[in-house]
């Protein structure tokens, strides 16, 4: 990569020697971005100490009066950032991106992810979907608060299983074909639990969380 400002080499991704802020790298993933190796376990204090730590280094008032071309870039680089960190704090989002580097693809691309409403997943899950919300309806139907929290702590379970499967299914540098089809389900997995929660809690009138 060469600089946009002095013509020469950069060795870095973000500042030339010569002190030019240089545009986000082509084909960037949000893992690279925030100077992490692409594994679904990231440490959130870490995650959050980096992104503050570049987000500094590239806030476009930072840039406020230098040449055009820079205050563009550094307001691409803040953009970059926000993009990259909005990805990683979300595990479905992380999976995602990190299952599409897996497979070589975008995540939006021919060959990512597809959408989970397309997903083929197993029968027994799509059954067990059925059932727990034929069980909140009728939790919700009779008032029984109760039953909707037991459901919601069931679900809640099901989401820290899928994330432990994600876990041990694309941290691995070269996981075989196999493993990233299973990640495929564990994803769709992942965003019934959020979505089943979060609805179940918004009709009790609850705070939602994950």
């Amino acid at each position: 990569m060469t600089c946009w400002k002095c013509q020469q080499p950069v060795e870095g991704s973000l500042r030339c020697a010569c002190g030019a802020l240089q545009p986000v790298p082509p084909g960037a993933n949000p893992f690279a971005l925030l100077g992490f190796a692409p594994r679904f376990t990231l440490p959130a204090p870490e995650l959050e100490r980096r992104f503050r730590e570049l987000s500094f280094q590239v806030h476009p008032d930072r840039f406020a009066l230098a040449d055009p071309r820079e205050r563009r870039i550094a307001l691409e680089r803040s953009t970059a950032l926000n993009d990259a960190q909005r990805t990683l704090r979300d595990p479905v989002r992380r999976a995602e991106a990190l299952l599409a580097l897996r497979r070589g693809a975008e995540p939006d691309g021919p060959g990512g992810p597809p959408d989970a409403r397309t997903e083929r997943l197993p029968i027994e899950f799509l059954e067990e979907v059925l059932s727990l919300r034929e069980e909140l309806a009728e939790g919700q139907r009779a008032g029984d608060r109760a039953a909707v929290d037991r459901l919601v702590a069931r679900v809640r379970a099901q989401r820290e299983s899928a994330l432990r499967d994600l876990a041990r299914l694309l941290d691995s540098e070269t996981p075989p074909p196999s493993d990233l089809d299973r990640a495929r389900e564990a994803i769709a997995q992942l965003r019934y639990c959020d979505r089943f929660v979060e609805e179940a809690l918004r009709a009790e009138g609850a705070e939602v969380r994950p």
